[in-house]
């Protein structure tokens, strides 16, 4: 019967998953490693912090970072609190080769590696190879 409850659902949630208030996402498999993906797609890469190691493929869309399941496809633990719910936006831009990188008016902000902080009404283009952080340190991504 458990399973049974999940025809019956707009999610498809068996009734173990309306009781946790949880769901199934479906979308890329996340690669561990370092370096770029396997067919050289634009990424984003997760340098330290709780996703270190981690590497996601930047779609068409782009992905949102944050602590929001159902809306980043980048999610940090709710642990996190200095990182917002929907934190940033990465995108990739193939006619210039370049990331925009769009703080979505966090708490805490984002960063550059350097220090400047991306004003939320300003995105900011970067290349290849830029790190950033949001809120602090300790949550460093890389674009390639």
């Amino acid at each position: 019967i458990e399973y049974i409850v999940g025809f019956f659902t707009a999610k498809k949630q068996c009734l173990h998953d309306l009781i946790a208030g949880t769901y199934v996402l479906e979308g890329k498999a996340r690669e561990k490693g370092a370096g770029v993906s396997r067919d050289g797609a634009p990424s984003l890469i997760s340098v330290n912090g709780p996703l270190a190691g981690m590497i996601y493929v930047i779609s068409e869309g782009g992905l949102t970072i944050g602590r929001d399941a159902l809306s980043c496809q980048v999610v940090l633990p709710s642990s996190q609190q200095n990182i917002s719910k929907i934190h940033c936006l990465v995108t990739y831009n193939p006619m210039s080769k370049m990331f925009v990188i769009n703080d979505r008016r966090s708490t805490y902000g984002t960063y550059l590696q350097n220090g400047t902080k991306v004003d939320p009404s300003r995105p900011m283009a970067v290349s290849s190879g830029t790190r950033f952080y949001l809120a602090s340190r300790n949550n460093i991504f890389e674009v390639k």
